[in-house]
């Protein structure tokens, strides 16, 4: 919640799937034998109709939730340039 709301000023977060537009889903790799210290970070961002829109991997989770910020702002401003 943090990292969204210092990345994404412009997004509201919520906890209601009702309200959202858009999900997001953070997953953490597992520990690798050969760098136990240093996990991924796997992100995907769904819109209400559940297709997947942005998909990524990161090994900071500041690199991952910039790239879902840049995908529900340019998906937002298209959405409005259609309207």
């Amino acid at each position: 919640m943090k990292a969204f709301t210092r990345q994404c000023p412009e997004v509201v977060v919520t906890s209601s799937r009702d309200k959202a537009d858009y999900i997001v889903r953070f997953d953490r790799e597992g520990i690798s034998p050969t760098t136990p210290f240093v996990r991924g970070n796997k992100v995907a961002v769904f819109n209400r109709e559940q297709d997947l829109i942005f998909t990524n991997s990161s090994r900071f989770l500041n690199s991952s939730v910039k790239g879902v910020c840049s995908a529900i702002s340019s998906r937002s401003i298209s959405s409005r340039l259609r309207k």
